[in-house]
């Protein structure tokens, strides 16, 4: 995981999948995520927090 804050929030970040396992994470930036420059379907279980699934060895992107 390689994360970029900027003002005590995540700006961008890339998370690389090792066991093709869910992802969680906790944000109070809403983020989008992408994945070979494709949007990647993520949900929303509560305000702050977002899920998706991943593939091993693929690498996923975090963006405002």
């Amino acid at each position: 995981m390689d994360l970029t804050w900027r003002e005590g929030a995540v700006r961008e970040g890339a998370i690389r999948s090792r066991s093709g396992s869910r992802a969680v994470v906790r944000s109070a930036t809403r983020l989008k995520v992408t994945s070979d420059g494709r949007p990647v379907r993520v949900r929303r279980p509560e305000p702050g927090v977002i899920v998706f699934d991943t593939a091993r060895g693929a690498t996923y992107r975090l963006h405002q």
